[in-house]
């Protein structure tokens, strides 16, 4: 069974289905079709990652989670990524691929992104794949009852940026909200248009 590949993008449609290619049958509710390669829906799955991670901390007294290291590791690969989504989308042609390469690897918070996203996927950084000198992945710790891998109640994560030159502890979801604010800037000076955040009322995605 092949699915037809939709011609609109972000519009309703109606899905078509060839069977055979000798009958089609048209799925009659409306749905929502968007191709698979825009960098803004790079974008928003960031954000949701972010959304998320900042969900399982409890930071907001809500219900925390140890699922926060991983969406912690998932979170600095989404936003590391959207230079490859902003360069591979076929539509992006305000911005060159040498200058999506160029910003990326000379932002002080994206170069830690980096180093985040790429340590968590090899385990260990070469000299030469390492854009900061030593910063890694750190600690996890977290408040809450019961067995440390099986844990009845978790009331707040910390997942650490690791940052030998640093006096301060950081959290990496306040690093890698850092990195997204510094692409949020500098696309939209490049005349790219952000999509826009869908934060709950109330919250802030940086704060404490």
């Amino acid at each position: 069974m092949e699915e037809e590949e939709p011609v609109r993008v972000g519009f309703t449609a109606r899905r078509l289905w060839r069977i055979h290619d000798e009958s089609i049958t048209v799925m009659s509710e409306p749905r929502r079709v968007a191709r698979y390669d825009r960098w803004e829906h790079q974008w928003m799955r960031m954000i949701r990652w972010h959304r998320r991670t900042l969900d399982a901390t409890g930071r907001h007294g809500g219900q925390a989670s140890l699922d926060a290291e991983d969406f912690s590791d998932a979170l600095c690969q989404s936003v590391w990524h959207l230079k490859d989504w902003l360069k591979n989308d076929p539509r992006q042609t305000e911005i060159g691929s040498s200058e999506v390469e160029t910003f990326a690897n000379d932002d002080p918070a994206l170069k830690v992104a980096a180093d985040l996203a790429n340590g968590t996927k090899h385990v260990v950084l070469s000299a030469t794949g390492s854009r900061t000198d030593d910063v890694r992945m750190g600690h996890v710790h977290w408040s809450g009852e019961g067995d440390p891998d099986d844990p009845e109640g978790v009331h707040r994560v910390w997942v650490y940026v690791d940052e030998p030159e640093r006096g301060d502890r950081r959290e990496v979801v306040d690093v890698a909200w850092e990195a997204i604010e510094s692409w949020r800037k500098w696309l939209t000076e490049q005349g790219l248009e952000v999509p826009p955040d869908r934060v709950r009322p109330g919250s802030n995605p940086a704060s404490r």
